[in-house]
């Protein structure tokens, strides 16, 4: 497979498109509904040198969500991208000599095909546990188009491993309202509701080595260092994740968080973080509200504190303004949730 895209942008829709474009007319859906609000929209489709930014990558999926309220298209556009080799990752990753290396590189990667999402990992007992967030900024407790997208390749790739996706978990947020694909339900151990949108894969599928791998071993060679050379052009990716990460550590250990603070540590001015942050439609505020987001719904899931506790170990000096920044990002009071996830605490 060779693979024409010459820089970051067009790398990043060019796959989603080979695939999404064919199913999406089959349903009676045309172009223009797919790609409206992006720059898309002014180019020739399709075209071979397409310029698009992550922001236009996210609206696609977005569009592709509300045109095509078929649960089954998750599946169906995860599939073809990874039976196509529509992109060099999948390639390499489908590759991979074992399902451990497989999952390290489609991390690294990730931002070749996912840019706006991040996956957490920690291990969990005798489980590997990832924590699919959405992009800054976000509402966490919904499941948005490239959630959906990114757990549906994790599934095909997994069976291109001839990994037991049987013996997963799949945990999606309590205020989804989006119907998952009915051969998720079929092949997965269990789908249940829960805060945040987690996988858990049991530890040592890691190790587990891909049947026939030896003979991938010419196209991995290739794919992977098309994805190296890609790579070192996907600055603001890791930023991102760099800034999500300071945040993160910064909240759970209460202390102080700024844009001034968070400047320094990325070594940039604050004109030129604004600018970084704005690059994907996100802001320095947007990123605290994820970031507390998640620490919430991490404490929640520890123990059932109360509101004052919640304010104080997020940062906030009034429960109040904790109480109705909660409301803000779920639709739901804390309450609320403390009494959706009684069970874990028992």
């Amino acid at each position: 497979m060779v693979w024409h895209a010459v820089n970051q942008p067009r790398l990043l829709v060019n796959p989603l498109l080979h695939s999404l474009l064919p199913l999406a007319q089959r349903r009676g859906v045309l172009p223009p509904q797919l790609v409206r609000k992006t720059s898309l929209a002014k180019q020739t489709l399709p075209a071979s040198n397409l310029r698009v930014s992550p922001q236009d990558w996210w609206q696609l999926l977005q569009n592709a969500q509300q045109a095509l309220p078929n649960s089954e298209l998750w599946q169906l556009l995860s599939e073809d991208l990874i039976q196509q080799s529509y992109s060099p990752l999948l390639t390499a990753v489908t590759s991979a000599p074992t399902w451990g290396q497989a999952l390290h590189w489609l991390k690294r990667y990730q931002s070749l095909l996912l840019p706006l999402e991040f996956a957490l990992t920690e291990r969990h007992g005798d489980f590997l546990k990832l924590t699919l967030l959405p992009r800054l900024g976000e509402r966490l407790g919904a499941l948005a188009a490239p959630q959906l997208l990114a757990v549906g390749v994790l599934i095909n790739l997994a069976r291109a491993h001839q990994v037991a996706v049987s013996e997963w978990h799949l945990s999606w947020p309590l205020a989804a309202e989006v119907a998952l694909p009915s051969a998720w339900h079929k092949w997965l151990g269990s789908i249940h509701t829960g805060p945040l949108l987690t996988l858990h894969l049991p530890w040592q599928q890691l190790s587990q080595a891909k049947p026939g791998g030896a003979d991938e071993q010419p196209a991995l060679a290739q794919a992977l260092s098309f994805c190296q050379l890609q790579h070192q052009h996907a600055r603001y990716q890791s930023l991102l994740e760099q800034v999500l990460r300071w945040l993160l550590v910064r909240i759970s250990q209460q202390q102080t968080v700024s844009i001034e603070l968070l400047a320094q540590h990325c070594n940039l001015s604050v004109s030129s973080l604004k600018r970084a942050l704005a690059h994907h439609g996100s802001h320095y505020q947007s990123c605290v509200d994820s970031v507390r987001q998640l620490r919430l719904l991490q404490l929640l899931q520890q123990y059932p504190y109360n509101n004052t506790e919640l304010a104080q170990l997020l940062g906030y000096a009034n429960p109040n303004n904790f109480r109705r920044a909660c409301k803000r990002w779920l639709g739901v009071c804390p309450d609320h949730i403390r009494a959706n996830l009684q069970p874990l605490f028992s």
